[in-house]
């Protein structure tokens, strides 16, 4: 009997003692996971549908904010995409998830807020460059309506990505064959 309780009791010990305490952890969520269903997610659209959304865009703002003169020297136009590293972005998913446990949220969802900052541009001087931010809601009613959706407000946004105006390069440039 003994000879068969011991393996059972080894494994259960390496179980208990092999995963990470979370509540040890602090704030830099280290051994933290995410689970999420295994299925695509809503809202994907085609590269096809994203290259319209990108031509509008191109068509429509793009266009205005690049006109005649800038009223900043050296500032060289408006951005076309904001890049943030996916890493980042599940750190920020997990610190959103935990915020919400802490305080009793549910029905999750990130706003994304345009915005400005301040840059150093090509002279030398600091220029306003354009930028987005996110913000952690939650959806206390449930609706479906987007404006049910209320902001967290005790939650830290999320801004740390990259701008670039690549004239050359579309959305759909890249590697990977559709």
């Amino acid at each position: 009997m003994k000879t068969k309780l011991l393996p059972l009791v080894s494994l259960l010990m390496i179980s208990f003692f092999s995963c990470k305490d979370d509540d040890n952890q602090g704030n830099n969520h280290e051994g933290c996971f995410i689970e999420v269903p295994c299925t695509e997610p809503n809202g994907l659209i085609s590269v096809a549908e994203a290259d319209v959304l990108e031509e509008h865009y191109k068509d429509v703002f793009y266009g205005l904010f690049n006109e005649g003169n800038m009223p900043y020297n050296g500032y060289d136009g408006a951005v076309r995409y904001i890049w943030f590293d996916l890493d980042e972005i599940k750190k920020y998913i997990v610190y959103i998830e935990q915020n919400a446990q802490e305080n009793g949220y549910d029905n999750l969802g990130l706003r994304v807020y345009l915005g400005a900052k301040d840059q150093l541009g090509q002279d030398g001087e600091v220029y306003p460059r354009q930028t987005v931010f996110f913000v952690p809601t939650t959806n206390p009613s449930g609706g479906s309506d987007v404006a049910d959706n209320l902001n967290i407000v005790n939650a830290k946004r999320l801004n740390l990505g990259g701008a670039g105006i690549p004239d050359s390069v579309d959305q759909e440039d890249g590697v990977g064959a559709p």
